[in-house]
């Protein structure tokens, strides 16, 4: 089982049957370098492999696993690695003799081998993918929002992580997709409580766009970020 990408469009939730439409192809050496940040510093990572070397245990694109750093392996585990012939995969471990690690996938016949310094997560759980809300919020114009507390922003190029401080836990199946634009307005407004004319006042002042579609595009950018949870609404006393 390949570790092959994940992240969606805006923080989409994946599904069997969505995943490739709104799917965002990233090299598996750039979504490990990725992981591997927050492994190293001690966060539990979460991401959807892809291909049948797993089966039965894991279904292609179908599950969450989650992996965190271990300084030890054992037979049976499941573990991600750099194997000798270059491949990240996600597979068992059948033996470990000195520096050496055998691994091979529960629906493959043959093994590989990994360094020990090359197994770099141990699978620790793993549960089917979130099925996406069938009812999408909308924005109000009466409502102010604000960044989600309880995560932490991490922005790497154009995509940003997730990243859970209080659980120590990032889903990297899920990315938040901020073109030019979605960048500029987040850093204008998304640091303080802002409303979806906030969002508006903003890009009219920055780009030559009327009025009426700069509303429009802001609501539909604050509506993804409200489904990702990126933000949620400002508590009004009272309510």
């Amino acid at each position: 089982m390949v570790v092959a990408v994940v992240a969606f469009v805006s923080c989409r939730r994946s599904t069997p049957s969505a995943g490739q439409d709104n799917a965002i192809q990233i090299p598996n050496e750039q979504f490990v370098a990725y992981m591997k940040h927050y492994l190293d510093d001690g966060y539990r990572v979460r991401m959807v492999p892809k291909g049948n070397s797993m089966l039965p245990t894991l279904k292609n694109g179908e599950e969450v696993v989650t992996l965190e750093h271990t300084a030890h392996v054992k037979p049976r585990d499941i573990v991600l690695a750099l194997t000798d012939n270059g491949h990240y995969v996600i597979h068992r471990v059948m033996m470990v003799r000195g520096n050496t690690v055998m691994l091979k996938g529960d629906h493959n016949t043959t093994t590989e081998k990994a360094r020990l310094e090359d197994v770099l997560a141990r699978m620790v759980g793993a549960e089917p993918i979130p099925k996406a809300p069938k009812i999408r919020r909308k924005a109000d114009a009466t409502v102010r929002y604000m960044a989600n507390p309880a995560f932490r922003i991490d922005a790497v190029d154009s995509l940003a992580w997730m990243v859970d401080t209080l659980n120590r836990q990032v889903d990297m199946h899920k990315a938040i997709v901020f073109n030019e634009t979605a960048l500029f307005l987040w850093k204008k407004v998304g640091r303080q409580p802002f409303s979806l004319n906030d969002m508006k006042d903003t890009l009219v002042g920055a780009y030559e766009v009327d009025d009426s579609l700069a509303l429009g595009d802001c609501r539909k950018l604050l509506e993804e970020w409200m489904e990702c949870e990126l933000v949620v609404p400002v508590k009004q006393p009272g309510r």
